[in-house]
Order: structure tokens, then sequence, then C-alpha cells
């Protein structure tokens, strides 16, 4: 009963990755312009 929860863990921490990765990209971008 303890892999969902660590599979939901996993995967918020890795949405926080990715908008973070998100965030810093659209920042760079907005940079060049």
């Amino acid at each position: 009963m303890r892999a969902p929860v660590t599979l939901i863990r996993l995967k918020r921490r890795h949405d926080r990755e990715v908008h973070k990765s998100t965030l810093m990209e659209e920042r760079a971008l907005l940079h060049l312009h």
C-alpha cells in the first residue's frame, strides 16, 4: 500500500523540477528577446 504514495511523491517532485526548468527556459527566452 506504500507504493502509490511513493509514486505520487516522486511525481510531485518531478513536476516541481519540470516547472522550475520551464520557468528558467521562459526567463532565458524573455532575456533573449
